[in-house]
């Protein structure tokens, strides 16, 4: 819900009530569904984005095979992740495995594992840019970002399209 709405996306889809409510008090059409069936005609679609999704959906792989189904000619994937090997990424599984409501079922992704995921569902990278965050008073704020792969980047975008 939060995301949608910054990004100017035009509809979203999530299982949860509660982001859907969200998307709504924010003016952002939304509909209740699984990444893995998404309810979209072939082709349809010029992007579909997954910001910190892809680590919760139940099947990845599903995932970004819809998601390629989706897409219209020269469209792309949009993925935004906690890279697994990045410090946030560590500290985020560290808390999942000691039981976090939210962490505990995510699967974090190292950037490799990713690319071979993407190129298994029929996509292949054209672009990635990676962020750090810094510590600022003890609250992690935005930091700089990079073109390419930055392996302590605690934020990875990358953006994918069929081949």
């Amino acid at each position: 819900g939060r995301f949608i709405a910054a990004l100017g996306a035009q509809v979203g889809v999530d299982p949860a009530r509660a982001p859907l409510a969200i998307a709504a008090r924010l003016g952002v059409a939304a509909v209740q569904a699984v990444a893995e069936r998404l309810p979209v005609r072939a082709a349809s679609c010029g992007a579909v984005l997954f910001v910190v999704a892809l680590s919760f959906v139940a099947d990845p792989m599903a995932a970004l095979r819809e998601a390629r189904r989706v897409l219209a000619p020269r469209g792309a994937v949009i993925i935004g992740e906690v890279p697994a090997s990045s410090p946030m990424g560590k500290r985020y599984r560290a808390m999942g495995a000691a039981g976090h409501p939210f962490y505990h079922q995510a699967r974090f992704f190292t950037p490799e594992a990713l690319a071979g995921l993407l190129a298994a569902s029929g996509l292949q990278t054209d672009r990635i840019r990676s962020s750090r965050l810094d510590r600022d008073g003890g609250a992690d704020t935005p930091g700089s970002t990079f073109e390419g792969l930055d392996h302590q980047a605690n934020f990875v975008a990358v953006s994918a399209r069929p081949w």
